[in-house]
């Protein structure tokens, strides 16, 4: 059951619009909305009918539509039935007696489907369009063959690309015109990869990197002080970064798990409306929802309840270049020690690595992190920012926006990550991540349990000209508890979008949840 809270912002950073709902629940709202509108009861009667006619004379009186396949279904079958105040579950059961159907509640559809295992083909992935085709693979290290997570790609030359999952996995979609590119692989401290294209097409390939190691004596260092190349980079903001608006597609997913089982998983894919970089501008991204699904595993729903709220607000708040961390602030910079630790590579190119750390005696500051600077240009490539659980305590209140009274929650740790990818001599806003740990005990239990709130967006594509803005009532509230939206159902889901291959801990999850849907998962090619 949702639980009302209000949204307070914290140390007045733009970056905390990212909360947590906590509350006791019964059952979760997509599964309590269903269920109301299938116990609704009404007084049917059926003569000489066709199972087609009696659904389209249901349709008109519940004001609800009814979608079903037909090679599953006989809809020219003839029914006679009369019930009086009968709940619609029931009226429905009486229709279809040739077999047990399942339904499920999509907005103002109810999706009649039933178990076919010898014909998931049916709601596989498929892509009827000839013009587009996938590319899939794996990237690891090339001495321990161990999985890069979050490796960036990008089609070299054009602002197209995606980032591999945890596991290593990546996936991209591409048009015949993009058959004789070639794609580029980078990854913080590797030498970059590039991939033709056409090589790539219908196979699962393996891409391994392999480490680099800068002799300093190579180096010619700019300065020692992280200091003073943190505050170049901000005043290089304008030369290595858009000052023009632009347009992002994007992948997004968030996820709850509750002692390592899934109890929430959506994705989305989005239309983003952003203003361009400037040391001065801080004008809200605005996007709307292109596609989006999710599934519940309601039997772990019926006792406690989390909740993101406004977790692609926060997502698109992770580009510290547009909304600065506390310690990328000039006026907070006597608050940190910073020191330079590394020099690394990314993209071939060596970058500093400047670790920023808070000192003892603070006010309400509380962010710390790493972040890494291209050596030449000193724009920023990627950025980690956590909070230490000493520190995560003391902000409990500010990200958990509601609880019910007999929970006593608070985060263990809260660590966020964000890359950008560099094409045709400036860099965009690539990947973010969010990972949130939170320890939960009742009052009326021994024990505690540990909640996992994860929330991902990879940007797959950047439009610079044909920029438009999202029209005000199709933007997503930036409050807005995605889990809690009634979400559709589409056995062609992807199509031609990008997304991130779910790493096969997700896959094995949602397939005991909902064993009747496959909710459309691709499985990688062997």
């Amino acid at each position: 059951m949702a639980c009302p809270g209000n949204m307070n912002k914290i140390s007045g950073s733009t970056f905390w619009r990212l909360l947590v709902l906590l509350c006791l629940a019964g059952l979760s709202p997509h599964a309590h909305s269903q269920e109301t509108i299938l116990q609704k009861s009404y007084s049917i009667s059926f003569t000489d009918y066709t199972v087609g006619q009696a659904l389209d004379s249901l349709a008109k009186f519940s004001n609800m539509y009814f979608t079903y396949d037909s090679r599953i279904l006989n809809e020219d079958r003839k029914i006679k039935l009369e019930l009086e105040q009968a709940p619609l579950r029931i009226i429905l059961d009486s229709l279809l007696t040739e077999s047990a159907y399942y339904y499920q509640l999509v907005k103002k559809q109810i999706i009649i489907t039933k178990d076919l295992p010898d014909n998931r083909e049916l709601i596989k992935v498929t892509n009827s369009d000839n013009s587009y085709f996938r590319i899939e693979g794996k990237i690891t290290d090339a001495n321990s063959g161990k999985a890069l997570p979050y490796v960036n790609l990008g089609i070299i030359d054009k602002l197209k690309g995606t980032t591999s999952n945890s596991e290593g996995v990546f996936s991209l979609t591409l048009s015949k015109d993009e058959l004789l590119d070639s794609l580029s692989i980078s990854f913080i401290g590797y030498e970059n990869a590039s991939l033709l294209i056409s090589e790539a097409k219908d196979t699962f390939v393996s891409v391994a990197l392999r480490q680099t190691f800068i002799p300093l004596q190579e180096v010619i260092v700019r300065s020692n002080d992280p200091l003073i190349l943190i505050q170049s980079f901000l005043k290089g903001i304008k030369q290595n970064y858009l000052e023009s608006p632009v347009n992002y597609t994007a992948f997004y997913r968030e996820s709850v798990q509750k002692n390592r089982h899934y109890m929430i998983y959506l994705e989305s894919i989005l239309d983003i409306h952003t203003s361009g970089y400037s040391t001065t501008n801080e004008a809200r991204s605005n996007a709307r929802i292109l596609k989006n699904r999710k599934i519940y595993d309601v039997d772990r729903l019926d006792t406690v309840s989390f909740r993101l709220q406004g977790g692609v607000e926060g997502c698109m708040n992770l580009d510290l270049v547009k909304y600065p961390a506390e310690f990328l602030k000039e006026e907070n910079f006597h608050f940190y020690d910073y020191s330079l630790v590394d020099i690394q590579t990314y993209n071939n190119r060596p970058v500093y690595v400047i670790d920023c750390h808070l000192k003892k005696s603070t006010r309400d500051i509380y962010q710390q992190g790493r972040i890494y600077l291209d050596l030449e240009s000193l724009a920023l490539v990627k950025a980690e920012l956590y909070y230490p659980e000493e520190i995560a305590k003391k902000i409990t209140n500010q990200i958990i926006t509601k609880r019910a009274r007999r929970l006593h929650a608070r985060p263990t740790s809260l660590r966020y990550q964000v890359l950008y990818r560099y094409q045709n001599g400036h860099y965009y806003f690539s990947h973010a991540l969010g990972d949130l740990n939170f320890r939960v005990k009742s009052k009326r239990t021994l024990f505690s349990s540990n909640f996992t709130i994860k929330f991902e967006m990879a940007i797959t594509e950047v439009e610079t000209k044909k920029v438009h803005r999202i029209p005000y009532k199709e933007r997503l509230h930036p409050r807005v508890v995605l889990s809690e939206e009634t979400m559709e159902y589409d056995p062609t889901f992807w199509g031609k979008e990008n997304f991130i291959q779910p790493e096969e801990d997700i896959r094995d999850a949602l397939r005991r949840i909902n064993p009747k849907i496959q909710i459309a998962l691709p499985d990688p090619p062997e």
